[in-house]
């Protein structure tokens, strides 16, 4: 429903709910969460969304690096500059930054070494691979050691068996989900 929320100019309001639902109920959980909240490209190219997104953050008191602002891939197909000048504004106040379901869409390596990021976020479709395919658990490796290479972290998104963890723990992937841990 996103790309139907953008058509209709309706995001903006549904995306500051959105950050503000998140902020608003992860203050009663620990101290060391973090919260992440998907961001589509039209909000990030308004001029206000930094300003709102720390306007919350000062309102509930809530710690700017306990949120973690999740593009898609996608995001970096438009005007980069734009991005860029929400994400740098973001990262000024200690806002995490996290690149979506990374390999999929318009993978760029350029996208990773301008962007400010925190986060590398290996799409599921890798995940799904990589006990079956050693090609895939090459190109993960690659992933994995560019992003530490660059000191952003990697989370493998999708986790769903015991081999897939194995391999993934013995890659050195910083963070890994899915619904091997839980549904």
């Amino acid at each position: 429903f996103i790309p139907i929320l953008e058509e209709t100019g309706m995001m903006k309001e549904v995306g500051a709910y959105a950050v503000r639902t998140a902020i608003s109920q992860v203050m009663d959980f620990s101290d060391s969460l973090i919260v992440n909240v998907n961001v589509s490209y039209k909000q990030l190219k308004d001029d206000d969304f930094a300003e709102y997104v720390l306007g919350i953050l000062k309102e509930y008191q809530f710690p700017p690096e306990r949120l973690m602002m999740e593009l898609t891939e996608s995001c970096k197909a438009h005007d980069l500059p734009v991005l860029m000048r929400t994400m740098n504004k973001l990262r000024e106040h200690r806002v995490l930054v996290a690149l979506d379901d990374f390999g999929t869409g318009y993978s760029s390596l350029n996208c990773i070494k301008e962007m400010p990021l925190n986060t590398i976020k290996i799409d599921k479709s890798f995940i799904d691979d990589i006990a079956k395919n050693p090609d895939t658990a090459v190109f993960v490796k690659m992933i994995v050691n560019l992003s530490h290479d660059l000191h952003i972290a990697v989370c493998a998104e999708g986790v769903e068996e015991q081999v897939q963890f194995d391999i993934l723990r013995d890659l050195e992937t910083d963070v890994i989900q899915g619904y091997y841990f839980g549904r």
